[in-house]
């Protein structure tokens, strides 16, 4: 797709993060009311449960390369949109779930392990695709100029646009499983919110 496009559909899903953490924050507070604390990582598990698959989806989206067109834009962009807000709905409940289960007198301690973790792991991310990406491409593709050339100049537009020469196949399906490979790292978050869900209550504090 074309950079315009591809910048659209980036600037959307941003926008369902922020849109996710407040609809995340309320179910989590009604769930909670109507549950019990309970309730409130249930929401987080299922918010992560419906968000990863939708995220695969949108990166292995059998998109035309140079296609612009709408009808063919909306459905990877609503993937976009959907994967992100639900996966975000559970990012509320993390600073609530720490609130309740450690002492206010370590509670500075663990919030700022938490977001050194949290910083660190933004940071990770952009530099582990590209290294996910290199190790997954084949060492003849690595070693051409394919990877290079992914992106070519185009002197009538005076702007750089995607290749969609055939021969860059393997260049973007080597970048769809690196993408693909973070995104599965969320079955991590998924597996430490269910160990949550069963100590939860009995590891929460009142004072």
């Amino acid at each position: 797709m074309s950079k315009t496009i591809a910048s659209l559909i980036l600037i959307v899903s941003v926008l369902s993060i922020a849109v996710g953490h407040i609809v995340g924050g309320i179910l989590s507070d009604k769930a909670a009311r109507k549950k019990g604390p309970a309730g409130r990582v249930f929401i987080s598990i299922l918010g992560i449960g419906i968000g990863l698959p939708v995220m695969l989806s949108m990166i292995m989206y059998p998109y035309p390369c140079g296609n612009s067109e709408w009808s063919i834009v909306i459905q990877p962009l609503l993937l976009a949109v959907f994967g992100m807000m639900f996966t975000t709905i559970a990012y509320p409940n993390i600073t609530v779930v720490l609130s309740d289960v450690v002492r206010a007198e370590h509670r500075g301690t663990v919030f700022s392990l938490y977001n050194m973790l949290n910083t660190l792991g933004w940071a990770i991310g952009p530099l582990l695709y590209p290294a996910l990406a290199y190790i997954y491409m084949p060492p003849d593709i690595r070693a051409s100029d394919l990877p290079r050339l992914i992106t070519l100049y185009d002197s009538e537009s005076m702007r750089y646009i995607n290749s969609c020469m055939s021969e860059m196949t393997p260049v973007r399906n080597t970048y769809m499983y690196s993408a693909a490979t973070i995104v599965l790292l969320w079955i991590i978050s998924l597996l430490i919110w269910v160990v949550i869900k069963i100590t939860y209550e009995k590891d929460r504090i009142y004072n």
